[in-house]
């Protein structure tokens, strides 16, 4: 199996996050617009993750108008680029989430996210096991009414 190869080989470097200045009511319209599962807290200079928020979270939020640091999770999945898929799925199962930031080893910099659904896309041992079940090549999300595509 492949589990050995790099997560930088099979992890989105392209991805939306969040400034920690961002309001409640602008994390809820990425999230409309986007639909991604979830989004990185980045520090003013976009050296730091602060955290992540999930489109639940933003159901505690009091106030649209807060800031999206009240309601994001301070606790969740890191991994570094030259972790192979084994360190990445023990992330995973750790924090009991199907994603994980990516950061460089030496800054820890975000470069990167990774999901459940990169790491078997890139495992064809897998796939096979998989693909009558899950369309590996689509995000998934839900829709504003709930329902899941």
């Amino acid at each position: 199996m492949q589990l050995e190869k790099p997560v930088s080989a099979v992890m989105s470097i392209n991805f939306l996050w969040l400034p920690a200045t961002a309001t409640v009511e602008q994390a809820v319209q990425l999230f409309l617009q986007h639909k991604p599962s979830f989004l990185p807290v980045l520090s003013e200079d976009k050296k730091r993750v602060l955290g992540v928020v999930e489109p639940l979270d933003l159901l505690s939020a009091k106030d649209s108008k807060a800031s999206i640091t009240s309601c994001m999770q301070a606790s969740f999945p890191k991994v570094y680029s030259d972790d192979n898929l084994v360190a990445v799925l023990r992330a995973f199962r750790q924090h009991k989430k199907l994603y994980a930031v990516v950061l460089d080893k030496y800054t820890e910099i975000p470069v990167g996210v990774v999901t459940v659904v990169d790491v078997l896309a890139s495992l064809p041992e897998l796939a096979e096991y998989f693909l009558p079940f899950v369309d590996l090549s689509r995000k998934f999300r839900v829709e504003e009414n709930g329902e899941v595509p």
